[in-house]
């Protein structure tokens, strides 16, 4: 897996971080945060990648 996050650890699984969301792992799959750390959608994705326009790629 190529991670994003350069202080990714498995303490703190924050995959990538772009203007206050967190794209997030659980359990195998991709979620995403907001800037204080909610959880705005719940991890359901086999792969989220970076923001480009303010939109997230995910599969």
């Amino acid at each position: 897996m190529y991670v994003l996050n350069k202080n990714y650890s498995a303490k703190t699984p924050i995959f990538y971080e772009e203007d206050g969301w967190k794209v997030f792992i659980d359990n195998s799959h991709f979620g995403f945060k907001d800037q204080n750390g909610v959880i705005k959608i719940e991890p359901q994705f086999d792969l989220a990648l970076d923001f480009k326009n303010g939109v997230a790629r995910v599969v």
